[in-house]
């Protein structure tokens, strides 16, 4: 078992498949000292790199990533890929954390664990729920860990806010949960392109739906009962993706909805909160640029003076999730209960209503499962 030389750390040992912006990020994270976050017993390296646009963008993207003296010689160590194929060859390489568009995700989860790696997927994890109760049966088989790259709900911060409507039920009953992710973009972008699995809901709707699992779906009343869902859906003409999405979930069990917004023309520009979680003694307001990175939030109770919390964030965030795939496989876990196989599958299948109720359908291509 790997270590960092000095101490019990265990090192886990990464492949990079498809080094683009995201997985800059993600580098960027790995590479932080885990001290700084008060982890003692992972740490994380990247031992290999592979590209299907060819060998030198890998070779670009190490260099872009690895700066300093001490990154250097590192660098020095890691391998690099013109291929997919060559890089799931890579006999090092124990987990693969995949970058690709969701497009993509489907065939390069199933070419990794049939070559016997863990992996870490960005989201959303596939582009329909068939595809991954597929890949959930054959990472068993494999008796390989593989998990949806669900940041967001390792930080935490969102742990925090999670526990106050749970455990501490500071807002006492919880009606009401909205979450909203907007972005202005370039027609240009992947997102308008439906052959890459492009629109609002998969990519960005994610985050949103992320909330409104967590908070009310896995609420510890509702025992992941079922919502009953209304999707709306505003589907470019000429693009053929959705610029525009809502679902509404009805959670008849708890007798409250989530509603989850996302669009592609205009930016959050709402300082206030992008998620507000509502109950009977007050509001949980969550704060940040961004839905998927939220960096502070304000507990408004009745009769009270708001208070707001902004914890530190040692880095950009994608770490913990990386500390967490590393513990489990440690622990010889295919799945992790922060973000199991079942609700990146409830979340795939929330999405296929919405997108059945709103009209959109991807090329056959990327929509398959074999």
């Amino acid at each position: 078992m790997p270590s960092d030389g000095s101490s019990n750390k265990r090192v886990m040992r990464w492949g990079i498949l498809a080094p683009g912006g995201i997985a800059e990020t993600f580098v960027g994270d790995l590479q932080l000292d885990p001290a700084t976050r008060g982890v003692t017993d992972v740490a994380h390296r990247v031992v290999a790199v592979g590209s299907a646009s060819g060998q030198k963008k890998a070779d670009d993207f190490v260099k872009r990533m690895y700066t300093t003296k001490e990154q250097v010689e590192e660098a020095k160590a890691i391998r690099t890929y013109g291929s997919y194929d060559e890089l799931v060859r890579d006999a090092d390489v124990e987990i693969m954390y995949i970058a690709s568009p969701q497009s993509h995700h489907y065939q390069q989860i199933k070419l990794c664990l049939n070559a016997g790696k863990h992996v870490l997927c960005e989201k959303p994890i596939t582009i329909n729920a068939e595809q991954i109760r597929k890949l959930s049966a054959l990472s068993k088989a494999k008796n390989l860990f593989f998990m949806e790259a669900r940041w967001t709900k390792f930080m935490d911060i969102f742990r925090e806010i999670v526990k106050l409507v749970h455990e501490d039920k500071i807002l006492g009953h919880v009606y009401r949960v909205h979450s909203d992710f907007g972005q202005e973009l370039p027609e240009d972008h992947r997102l308008y392109f439906p052959e890459l699995g492009g629109g609002g809901l998969l990519d960005c709707g994610i985050y949103p739906l992320t909330y409104l699992t967590a908070l009310l779906w896995d609420h510890p009343d509702n025992q992941r009962a079922r919502p009953r869902v209304t999707g709306s859906m505003r589907i470019s003409p000429k693009f053929k993706v959705d610029e525009d999405s809502t679902g509404v979930l009805q959670f008849d069990k708890i007798n409250a909805t989530g509603i989850l917004t996302v669009n592609m023309r205009v930016d959050l520009h709402r300082p206030a909160f992008h998620t507000i979680i509502q109950g009977d003694k007050g509001d949980i307001l969550v704060h940040g640029t961004h839905t998927s990175r939220p960096t502070a939030y304000s507990i408004v109770l009745k009769g009270q003076k708001p208070v707001t919390k902004e914890p530190h964030i040692p880095g950009h965030g994608f770490f913990w999730e990386a500390d967490e795939c590393a513990r489990c496989i440690v622990a010889g876990k295919l799945e992790s209960p922060v973000v199991s196989h079942e609700e990146s599958i409830f979340a795939m299948e929330i999405m296929d209503e919405i997108r059945k109720q709103g009209g959109l359908q991807f090329p056959e291509q990327i929509e398959r499962a074999d």
